[in-house]
């Protein structure tokens, strides 16, 4: 803002939470990543336990749901905003990225680029749409973007790296975490042998479901969004409830994160009620994706029409 009509209201407000940012603060943050943890041991031992197969499948998609929220959690570390110690933010969001498969080196350079070029052709998120429902079921399923992970990890342990990752010195620490990478999944593939019901109630069938949960969360921001000024406004934010907000890391406040990327997850929800921010925000996430799949139909049935 100029200087006519003074700072922003909501930088200063987001460099005083960081100012006054302490023990206290730093404490909670750390109970609700714990809490995070516990839920997520808690429904995989409910759904190891569990009798009933269907209420093993809904255990395990509601286990997903709360893994997928570990990549929003690194993502809160990768903009040093979920504690105030930097080193304590990098190990929390390796640990969550690399759960997932995510290299937290790679996604950290790759999403600093995001912010940097968004909606430009620099852009290092994919502005592509779907021609058919059939292809908007395969994106959602999530196979593609998990595989697209385990891909890089190969990638970068082969001695390649992709343009985001500028300096020798972030390649190399992206290479030794693929690696990383690499070992726990081998740790997992044993573990699966020895007991294969277990890993896969507890672990390998949630992650999967957590990579169909980051598309279904993940897709709305910027999907069909066109270039425009200020840049910001090519993202979405949702109207969502507390639980999601919660696991979420109040990640459904996309266009206020990227209007203000320095500021932290607690604070996002009133960024977004300030009234000097007029941001745009869609009613739900169920509508949103009835929208997308209402409108692939419509074109399916006008293409078999006109075609």
């Amino acid at each position: 803002m100029s200087a006519e009509y003074g700072p922003d209201p909501v930088l200063l407000e987001i460099d005083a939470y960081r100012a006054r940012r302490g023990g206290l603060r730093d404490a909670a943050a750390i109970a609700k990543v714990v809490g995070a943890i516990a839920v997520v041991s808690l429904v995989a031992w409910l759904a190891c336990r569990s009798g009933n197969a269907m209420g093993r499948i809904v255990l395990m998609l509601a286990e997903g749901f709360v893994l997928s929220g570990f990549l929003n959690l690194a993502h809160e570390c990768l903009h040093r905003s979920l504690v105030s110690a930097k080193s304590v933010n990098a190990i929390i969001g390796n640990l969550a990225a690399n759960v997932l498969f995510v290299n937290f080196t790679a996604y950290t350079d790759k999403h600093l680029k995001h912010h940097r070029c968004l909606a430009t052709e620099e852009d290092t998120e994919s502005a592509s749409r779907f021609d058919t429902l059939r292809a908007y079921a395969g994106a959602m399923s999530g196979v593609g973007f998990l595989v697209s992970n385990l891909r890089l990890n190969v990638h970068l342990i082969a001695g390649g790296a992709p343009s985001y990752l500028a300096t020798v010195r972030r390649k190399v620490r992206a290479r030794n975490e693929a690696r990383f990478i690499a070992a726990w999944l081998l740790a997992i593939a044993a573990a699966t042998c020895a007991w294969p019901s277990a890993l896969v109630t507890a672990y390998i069938g949630p992650v999967f479901f957590a990579y169909f949960w980051l598309m279904f969360f993940g897709l709305p921001e910027h999907y069909g969004c066109e270039p425009v000024q200020p840049r910001y406004l090519a993202s979405r934010t949702m109207t969502t409830n507390g639980i999601v907000r919660f696991f979420m890391w109040n990640a459904n406040f996309h266009t206020e994160h990227h209007r203000y990327p320095g500021a932290p997850a607690p604070l996002l929800a009133r960024i977004g009620a300030h009234p000097n921010v007029g941001i745009h925000r869609e009613s739900s996430y169920l509508k949103w994706h009835w929208r997308v799949c209402r409108d692939l139909i419509q074109r399916r049935e006008h293409g078999a029409t006109h075609g």
